[in-house]
């Protein structure tokens, strides 16, 4: 049993000491943080509950992988006068053009719930560690998390009974000796060094510092796309960007293209609300701008921000991939074409966009 436990300790160890291959950063991330920050979420734990950018205590960008992203990390304070102090940990990815939260931690309490804080810790190798500790029972127990997979992952759990002067002893589900030993190597190979040693208190600057910094996030760039566009056969000429590997189109385009097709569909704009709707089935209605082009041509590229606007489909809410460039909405090709009735295909040979209406 001692054996088994041994192995799958080291086991873990040589998991996360993997080195994992830096990659370029990725461009948008703020932009994505920012749309996060700017909505209401739900959560579902022992009560559902809501919370928004004023309910949060702690906020801090922290590459938690080490690939040249940050992560974004949050605490939500939700402190009542019968519980005391108590946090909600949130860590939020972006990946694939969106934020998504990857990981809740539940409710952890340092006030009458019991002692129970969190620190973040960092290895040699520029790692970052999300570390829980739960104090009770005259035990503490600290629950090491790392970024494995895209996913926040337990990698090493140590028990200090024996807590001194800050100086634990690390222990792995017992105080064996031999157990001891190699859990108490497991951290020293991970080189984690603590920042934090005692319950968290709110930092509302460092909220104001996030909010500064991605409010000043420039977007990300846009490239002319390259490639010759035929709709139903016939060779047209699109303003149409390529940003992160996909296609974005100027929405106007699309439906005056479509106009008069089994795929036609109609747009309306709704400034006071700045919402967008789409009618499949009617007569797109031209406002003499569509198919202009505007931009520098060649490979010259071009700022994109995300586009806030509200999208709905025959009054059901939408979420396609948007860019605003220079005032117009450019969607992601293939979005559009899983929403509405067209087909979308890539002819390599011929560097080609082949779009197909029934």
């Amino acid at each position: 049993m001692k054996k088994r436990l041994i192995t799958a300790i080291m086991a873990t160890i040589m998991l996360i000491s993997i080195p994992i291959p830096v990659q370029a950063n990725q461009p948008g991330a703020l932009a994505a943080f920012r749309d996060f920050l700017s909505t209401t979420h739900t959560m579902h734990d022992w009560e559902t509950w809501t919370w928004d950018v004023n309910n949060i205590g702690i906020a801090y960008l922290i590459d938690f992988d080490n690939n040249g992203t940050d992560e974004l990390f949050l605490a939500i304070d939700r402190t009542t006068e019968r519980y005391g102090p108590l946090w909600e940990l949130i860590i939020v990815q972006y990946a694939g053009g969106t934020a998504n939260t990857i990981y809740t931690s539940g409710n952890i309490g340092t006030g009458r719930t019991g002692g129970g804080w969190f620190e973040i810790a960092t290895s040699h190798d520029g790692r970052s560690f999300l570390v829980i500790t739960i104090d009770g029972m005259g035990a503490r127990s600290r629950y090491y998390h790392a970024l494995v997979d895209n996913k926040m992952t337990e990698v090493l759990t140590t028990d200090d009974a024996r807590y001194v002067a800050g100086a634990p002893d690390f222990f792995v589900n017992g105080r064996e000796t031999t157990q001891a030993v190699h859990a108490n190597a497991a951290y020293n190979q991970l080189g984690i060094v603590t920042i934090q040693s005692q319950p968290p208190a709110a930092d509302p600057d460092s909220l104001a510092r996030l909010l500064a910094q991605i409010n000043q996030d420039p977007g990300i760039s846009a490239t002319p796309t390259q490639n010759t566009i035929f709709v139903n056969g016939q060779n047209i000429s699109f303003q149409a960007y390529n940003i992160g590997g996909n296609n974005f189109f100027r929405l106007r385009d699309i439906a005056y293209v479509l106009n008069g097709t089994s795929a036609q569909f109609a747009i309306g704009w709704h400034a006071a609300t700045n919402a967008i709707t789409l009618t499949t089935g009617q007569p797109y209605t031209p406002i003499g701008t569509e198919l202009e082009t505007t931009s520098p041509s060649g490979t010259t590229p071009v700022n994109a921000t995300p586009s806030h606007a509200t999208i709905y489909l025959n009054n059901t809410t939408i979420t396609p991939r948007a860019y605003n460039i220079a005032g117009n909405n450019y969607f992601m090709l293939r979005d559009l074409a899983g929403l509405l009735n067209f087909t979308v295909d890539w002819h390599s040979e011929t560097n080609s966009i082949h779009i197909t209406t029934p």
